[in-house]
């Protein structure tokens, strides 16, 4: 009588096979999860950076930023870490401009950068958003 051999799987192979599987569609949900957190986080700053940089374009020259004082606050001259005058704040809530955390603020700050009396005037707008960590886009211009 001549031997058989069984057609089919033996339980080793579907065990190595699935191990196998497992292990690959372990690595790709790891790779997916990273590609969709830096997507997440780029969207987040192209929304920030166009929230600062249209409250920038509001000012084209520097006839249009009222009520900018240049004193020792920003005047960069002679205090190259001024803290810069307050010329904007806006708040928005962060789900409607979407972006995390529960506010986000635009700050508009206005600096002499050649000293008291004469042009150009530096504006820097910064976007502040998220919960925990806080997350800043800095954009800045100079207005004549």
């Amino acid at each position: 009588m001549k031997y058989a051999k069984p057609s089919g799987f033996t339980t080793i192979e579907l065990l190595v096979t699935l191990f196998v599987a497992t292990a690959f569609i372990a690595a790709f949900a790891q790779i997916f999860s990273v590609i969709d957190r830096g997507t997440t986080e780029a969207k987040w700053q192209s929304a920030a950076s166009n929230l600062a940089y249209s409250n920038l374009r509001k000012y084209s020259s520097a006839s249009d930023v009222t009520g900018f004082a240049c004193n020792s606050t920003t005047n960069l001259t002679t205090n190259a870490s001024a803290a810069g005058q307050v010329i904007q704040t806006n708040n928005y809530t962060g789900s409607a401009v979407q972006l995390p955390g529960s506010t986000v603020t635009v700050e508009v700050r206005a600096f002499a950068p050649a000293g008291c009396g004469t042009t150009p005037i530096k504006l820097v707008a910064t976007t502040t958003f998220g919960g925990a960590p806080i997350r800043k886009v800095i954009h800045a211009t100079y207005v004549y």
